[in-house]
């Protein structure tokens, strides 16, 4: 499996029950999660644990969520990956409908570290493929 089939099929696990338990089958041990979608500094989450933080603050903040992968480039250990992620707000009731681009760097066959960019353009150099 290539790792940006990996990537997708993970992105298709979040809404299914024992979904994140998963994808976090796929993470290394070491894996950091790093979000710049408000910006900088990212807010970062280490391990697996750290995954699990941040997946219990997005479940609690939306509910109804799902990653549809758009454009999925692959370099290498690098994968660059664009989501349209569509959820609903669950203290307003509100329909979230946005674009979130991925960069993942594989290690041993692993997710080791992911970087969350809002803009296309700095995930794509921030991956090395600008």
């Amino acid at each position: 499996m290539s790792h940006a089939d990996l990537l997708r099929d993970n992105y298709a696990r979040v809404a299914e029950p024992g979904g994140i338990q998963a994808i976090v089958g796929t993470l290394h041990p070491e894996h950091e999660l790093r979000d710049y979608s408000a910006g900088a500094p990212p807010r970062v989450y280490k391990g697996r644990e750290g995954f699990f933080t941040w997946a219990r603050q997005s479940m609690t903040a939306f509910t109804d969520t799902t990653m549809e992968p758009g454009d999925v480039e692959e370099h290498g250990d690098t994968v660059l990956v664009t989501l349209e992620i569509r959820a609903t707000i669950v203290s307003s009731g509100a329909p979230v409908d946005l674009l979130v681009h991925h960069v993942c760097v594989m290690r041993d066959g692993l997710v080791w570290r992911t970087s969350s960019y809002a803009d296309g353009a700095a995930a794509r150099e921030a991956a090395g493929f600008a």
